[in-house]
């Protein structure tokens, strides 16, 4: 696995297409807004003159991006909403994906223990999933995520889980507790 650290954030290949997006506004999404955000920059394409954002089709990365607040925090996106309305689904070039791969990681797939698959550690593939956090089932996990279908790496996983106060990653029983982060 060589894709770069936070792609969606980096030149070449990777391109952002305009989408509408229409629905229950209650849902938990990637935002961006105009404060420090070079992507949102990049996606606003302001008029020099007025600064009105034209939110053009598509968006080539032409340089590298820094991160910035959330955009630190998260693998991968897939659509970031940047203004009422205008959603950008972030589009990754297509590579190819080893079927057998060294130091797999086991990682947690759905509501009962006979969901598990193996992962490389450095794919965003999995959801943020905790354990720890029931004390009557110490092995259910809680599911956190920085928005609705984010997906993060084993390693990334591991981090989080070590930020909360008796989390862990854990070889997982079931989900307990999921909120926002499960639609």
């Amino acid at each position: 696995y060589d894709l770069p650290s936070r792609a969606f954030l980096r030149s070449g290949r990777y391109h952002y297409e305009k989408s509408s997006c229409e629905g229950d506004e209650t849902v938990k999404r990637f935002v961006l807004n105009s404060d420090h955000f070079q992507l949102y920059d990049k996606l606003c394409d302001s008029d020099i003159l007025t600064g009105t954002c034209s939110w053009p089709n598509n968006t080539i990365l032409d340089d590298d991006l820094e991160c910035c607040s959330v955009e630190c925090r998260v693998d991968t996106i897939r659509v970031v909403q940047v203004a009422p309305g205008v959603f950008y689904e972030h589009i990754c070039w297509p590579c190819v994906q080893l079927a057998f791969l060294e130091d797999g990681k086991k990682i947690f797939g759905g509501s009962s223990n006979n969901y598990n698959m193996c992962a490389h550690p450095k794919m965003p593939v999995a959801t943020e999933s905790c354990c720890g956090l029931n004390t009557n089932n110490p092995t259910k996990v809680h599911v956190g995520c920085e928005y609705l279908g984010e997906l993060v790496s084993y390693n990334s996983n591991e981090q989080r889980c070590g930020n909360i106060t008796g989390a862990s990653v854990c070889d997982a029983s079931g989900i307990f507790a999921c909120g926002e982060c499960c639609g």
